[in-house]
């Protein structure tokens, strides 16, 4: 399962005795490090691409991505039942997030993992749209993970965000495309915002992640 999040919050019972906090990226360092900065999705979380970081030497090989089945057709039954889970899905999302219940977070998480092009539209709603700053934190964070480059607009609008949690996880986001095809080439259009962020924005955390996206893009 998925481990930990960023935004300053209560504790929780359990293993929910974890501060759900706006995720914050991760910084460059050691795991123990990253998982410590971020307090929530681990650094490790596994994504489209496979894992952040390598696995231990001995360990079983990853199972290859899975595949998400063709969208139902337009008007039938079948599209009209997804539809009423993905709301129930986001709607889970978005209280999880505010009620501070990780374990409802994480595993919404891992749904989204599961299949970009279904549910990517409605995170970029959230990321850009939302009230609350946790909740664009969060939508932007997963968002980050898809590693999508047809996003990368979405990301460079995230940069001027007034929460700095948005503005470091849409920084991490856009060098998280220097992985993909293409993904420097794209992401060039953000450079100049990159750069702004890396000299003047006012949050650590934001020049640092602003600066290792720089560093992965050029």
């Amino acid at each position: 399962m998925l481990v930990g999040v960023v935004v300053g919050g209560t504790a929780l019972v359990r293993s929910r005795r974890h501060a759900i906090h706006a995720p914050s990226a991760p910084m460059e360092g050691n795991e123990d490090d990253r998982e410590h900065r971020w307090r929530g999705f681990a650094a490790t979380s596994p994504g489209p691409g496979g894992n952040e970081v390598p696995p231990p030497p001995g360990a079983p090989p990853m199972p290859p991505p899975q595949v998400p089945p063709p969208p139902p057709l337009p008007g039938s039954p079948e599209a009209l039942e997804q539809t009423r889970q993905d709301e129930a899905l986001f709607d889970r999302w978005r209280h999880g997030i505010l009620d501070k219940n990780r374990e409802e977070v994480l595993d919404c998480d891992e749904t989204f993992m599961t299949d970009a092009q279904r549910f990517g539209p409605q995170l970029e709603v959230f990321a850009q749209s939302e009230p609350d700053d946790r909740v664009r934190a969060f939508s932007t964070r997963v968002l980050g993970k898809y590693k999508n480059v047809a996003a990368v607009n979405v990301f460079q609008r995230l940069l001027t965000d007034r929460s700095e949690f948005v503005r470091q996880n849409a920084a991490w986001a856009l060098g998280e495309l220097a992985a993909r095809p293409r993904g420097r080439e794209l992401a060039a259009v953000a450079l100049g915002d990159l750069q702004r962020l890396q000299e003047s924005d006012p949050a650590p955390d934001v020049r640092n992640a602003a600066g290792v996206a720089l560093k992965k893009l050029q």
